[in-house]
């Protein structure tokens, strides 16, 4: 992998005309990719905790031109019930409450909406990566709940990453992007320009990452199952029991 010395876009002059708006800024900066691959690129730069690796094919034959990795969190909003908190630096910041978890997701995601941005730049550029989980089903459907919350996962969790990797498999580059967010309302030409610095100092720290040599981190090793050798597998339901559910499923 060979950099394009590192050459930060937008300029700082374009971006700060972009930042007028009071919205965060895509900051990017390109490499040509060699070596790399996605799942290479994922491992260098997961911490293990919270990221994505987002790839696709056309057709069922061909991959698709883009794929994207998201690591660092500028935020999370995750959902239990009928509540959506929002997560900044490990602390809740804004709550809500409501029957249509995705219209909630969507007020609360408004500050996060991005300025427009320049050319050069997929469609899809940052934005909150994430999951619904199978009881979220009840915010938008009447149905009964007789589950027992047993595992404790959230039902909606989506990431806003704080940097994106996006790789552009025609172009055989890397597009390493950060979002530069003021934050104070209204913004200082001071608060402005730190932003953007902070965004280039986080696209220069996933580069020299990406350099780095690949160690596969101990999160993506495969660990031995808890009981070893000799431990059982019990089914909760017996056969009959489970056919009988299909079939009414089925209907």
């Amino acid at each position: 992998m060979s950099s394009t010395a590192n050459r930060i876009l937008p300029s700082r002059s374009a971006y700060r005309l972009l930042a007028k708006s009071g919205r965060p800024v895509p900051v990017r900066s390109e490499l040509t990719a060699d070596l790399e691959t996605p799942v290479s690129a994922f491992l260098k730069l997961h911490d293990g905790r919270h990221g994505y690796l987002l790839e696709s094919v056309e057709g069922g034959e061909k991959w698709a031109r883009y794929s994207f990795i998201g690591c660092g969190v500028m935020g999370l909003v995750r959902g239990h019930g009928n509540r959506l908190e929002v997560v900044e630096g490990g602390r809740v910041l804004r709550t809500i409450e409501g029957r249509d978890g995705l219209a909630a997701l969507e007020q609360l995601l408004e500050p996060w909406r991005m300025a427009a941005s320049e050319a050069g730049l997929p469609r899809f550029f940052g934005g909150a990566v994430g999951c619904l989980g199978y009881d979220s089903v009840r915010q938008f459907e009447t149905l009964p709940d007789l589950g027992k919350p047993d595992l404790h996962h959230p039902d909606l969790l989506f990431l806003l990453a704080s940097t994106m990797v996006i790789f552009d498999n025609v172009a055989q580059k890397l597009i390493v992007v950060s979002y530069a967010n003021p934050g104070k309302k209204p913004a200082t030409q001071q608060s402005i320009d730190a932003a953007y610095d902070r965004a280039a100092a986080r696209i220069e720290e996933t580069i020299a990452k990406l350099r780095r040599p690949l160690k596969v981190p101990s999160w993506a090793v495969a660990k031995p199952v808890k009981g070893g050798k000799g431990a059982r597998t019990v089914s909760t339901v017996d056969q009959p029991a489970f056919e009988k559910r299909g079939l009414r499923a089925q209907d």
